[in-house]
């Protein structure tokens, strides 16, 4: 599974914001999924004593909730921090190609 770059990452503050608040503007708030094979919860942190900015990504068997991968990311930021900034602004590098071996349809 690769992530789908549907814009820049390297986006000052003031763009970092346009972009999510773009972004949040697409969010669907209906069931129009069927199958749901697997599910993932993903969390953002920062840690102002070091300054670093870490990531987490679950992914679980979406019938039996079991844990089918998980990836975490720290890097330092570059960035000057602002709560629910660091999603919108390039922290998926870390995270880049982490989750990638999920089963293949014949294996779940």
């Amino acid at each position: 599974m690769e992530p789908v770059m549907m814009h820049r990452w390297d986006l000052d503050p003031v763009e970092a914001e346009r972009l999510q608040r773009g972004l949040s503007a697409q969010v669907i708030r209906t069931d129009q999924l069927h199958d749901v094979r697997y599910v993932a919860g993903v969390d953002v942190a920062y840690d102002p004593e070091t300054d670093k900015q870490l990531a987490a990504v679950v992914v679980l068997n979406a019938r039996s909730l079991q844990v089918v991968e998980t990836t975490v990311a720290e890097e330092q930021v570059s960035f000057p921090y602002r709560k629910s900034r660091l999603k919108a602004h390039g922290f998926n590098r870390g995270m880049k190609g982490g989750v990638s071996s999920m089963p293949s349809e014949e294996g779940a």
